[in-house]
């Protein structure tokens, strides 16, 4: 039953994106219970098609202590300098004991021109050496498609706070990606060194080639489902990573090494 949930979600303005992105928005949620005091469930931001927004997304603030049936709560969006044109929604999901509902805002964004502008491909293929590998790094930053050694990683916030996956074999013949949260589970990265490790998504595609994919909305919309903490791969496989910066990046996977401990890929996303 949704009539005994209220969400009410105050008009947001044409967002832009602002020099020294990313840059954020208040928007302010009034939540009304019939009986029960209300609790938000999700926050997000989805684009026209209702799939994942790429370099937009939404953060909830907190929430007011008591057992007021009426409330607001403050959800804040950012916007990535990587953001694209377009109309997105603020979706926001809540519940008041058995009761659901579900309310979207829509907005628009003045970006990037995602759809028509070239995508910047890196130029050379990144290599990504294992935990048994000394030569090449594990950690890829998959926005500026830079790729960082173990000691490098360890004891530097800044680059723990960019790094989207750590290239590691699940065995001695099983290479696997995780992300930095799920590296420092596993053991590959110290959790004594690695602080607040971002825990970024990964999502396996089929049925496209990577070099036919030519816009960045043709990324985003490959993205489906809510993602992967780790993930097998093997050469040919295409992945679409939820990166650090909200924005959807494509990876594929041309070869994995079990002698050498090695990996390389191919990015494509702006940068």
């Amino acid at each position: 039953n949704t009539d005994n949930v209220s969400i009410v979600i105050s008009s947001i303005d044409t967002l832009n994106i602002v020099a020294g992105s990313p840059s954020n928005t208040d928007v302010t949620i009034t939540l009304t219970g019939e009986n029960e005091r209300p609790t938000i469930t999700s926050v997000s931001v989805t684009n026209s098609a209702g799939g994942v927004a790429s370099g937009v997304t939404a953060t909830l603030g907190t929430v007011p202590s008591g057992d007021e049936v009426e409330y607001e709560v403050p959800v804040i969006l950012t916007v990535a300098s990587s953001a694209c044109n377009g109309d997105y929604n603020l979706v926001v999901e809540a519940t008041s004991g058995t009761d659901e509902s579900t309310k979207k805002e829509p907005f628009s964004l003045t970006g990037n021109d995602c759809g028509t502008s070239p995508i910047v491909l890196i130029d050379t293929t990144v290599t990504l050496g294992s935990w048994k590998n000394n030569e090449y790094g594990s950690g890829l930053d998959v926005d500026a498609m830079v790729v960082y050694e173990k000691a490098e990683i360890e004891g530097n916030s800044a680059i723990v706070a960019d790094l989207d996956l750590y290239y590691a074999t699940d065995s001695d013949t099983l290479p696997k990606i995780w992300n930095p949260d799920a590296a420092v589970g596993a053991g590959y990265l110290s959790a004594s060194n690695v602080a607040n490790p971002p825990v970024t998504k990964f999502v396996k595609v089929s049925g496209v080639n990577f070099d036919d994919i030519t816009t960045q909305s043709e990324i985003d919309d490959l993205w489906t489902g809510s993602g992967l903490n780790s993930l097998l791969v093997e050469p040919g496989n295409l992945i679409v990573v939820q990166s650090t910066e909200n924005t959807n990046v494509l990876l594929e996977i041309v070869s994995t090494e079990t002698g050498t401990h090695t990996g390389t890929a191919r990015v494509k996303g702006y940068k």
